[in-house]
């Protein structure tokens, strides 16, 4: 069976899936593979409740939805949000940890 994208008309966004097909098919089974070892190591039920693990299940679904955008949204899901003053917080000590991308999740 051929497959249709090898014709010499195909689209560019044809050509750029016939290019990119088998990285992006490495990379989803290597970030399945990486859940599977979380969901099988000892202590699976508390890493199933880490905000760390809920980023991730919300990236999943970003990369779900439609558009051409899902690569800047994931990227402000695990962003934190810019402070004008962060160096001088970062000085004090003033700072405090939170889940990175938390200014995000909260607008949306």
């Amino acid at each position: 069976m051929s497959n249709p994208a090898s014709s010499a008309a195909a689209s560019p966004a044809q050509q750029l899936l016939d290019r990119s097909f088998l990285d992006l098919r490495c990379r989803l089974l290597d970030l399945a593979s990486g859940l599977d070892r979380i969901d099988r190591a000892a202590g699976a039920e508390a890493a199933r409740t880490d905000p760390r693990r809920a980023q991730i299940e919300q990236a999943l679904q970003l990369l779900l939805a439609p558009g051409s955008t899902r690569a800047e949204q994931i990227q402000l899901l695990f962003s934190d949000s810019y402070t004008d003053n962060w160096l001088d917080a970062l000085r004090q000590g003033q700072t405090q940890p939170q889940l990175a991308g938390q200014a995000f999740r909260e607008q949306a």
